[in-house]
């Protein structure tokens, strides 16, 4: 079996977010290519090991205040520490 040349595996970004004490991790992840961004789950091995992928809304909609959840919102809130007039500039075009 030759593989195809047009293929190309997705380029994932990862900036993690939250790892909790019994070692799961929590990233914010986005696939350069189609620009999609959601929340990764890598959980540890006895938590069953199977990364998994969630959407933004459906993270950030989650009931509860969970150390994973105040990172991101942190994260956010950085976006916006003095960088208002970026946005007023970009939009002025």
């Amino acid at each position: 079996m030759t593989a195809d040349p047009e293929y190309r595996p997705l380029s994932l970004e990862t900036r993690q977010l939250y790892r909790s004490p019994n070692g799961d991790e929590w990233y914010l992840a986005r696939y350069r290519e189609s620009g999609r961004v959601f929340v990764q789950h890598v959980p540890t091995v006895p938590s069953g090991g199977r990364p998994s992928n969630i959407e933004l809304a459906e993270f950030l909609g989650r009931e509860g205040n969970s150390p994973e959840h105040q990172a991101l919102v942190r994260l956010i809130g950085t976006l916006l520490d003095g960088t208002s007039g970026d946005v007023a500039a970009a939009n002025s075009n």
